[in-house]
């Protein structure tokens, strides 16, 4: 599992600190594109994963534009490479 912490300003300006938390990083990805998509402005991104350190983000490669449908496209493309490999 992974979880996220970032802080925030909303289109009306206020500021907030969230989580969000799931099993894949894509998810939370996407939904921090879709923040800045809909006028949020982030201000800082810190990824928690299993039992390691906090690793900040940087904020600048959330920037509006999906991450969900690239990274599952590149995720198949190295998966049929390594079975390619693998015979």
């Amino acid at each position: 599992m992974v979880l996220l912490l970032f802080s925030c300003l909303d289109p009306q300006g206020y500021y907030h600190e969230c989580t969000f938390g799931g099993f894949g990083l894509e998810v939370g990805f996407e939904m921090l594109t879709a923040l800045v998509r809909d006028g949020w402005q982030l201000e800082s991104v810190k990824l928690l994963g299993n039992a390691s350190p906090p690793v900040s983000l940087p904020t600048s490669v959330f920037d509006g534009q999906p991450f969900l449908e690239p990274i599952t496209k590149l995720e198949k493309e190295w998966k049929a490479i390594l079975t390619i490999n693998k015979t």
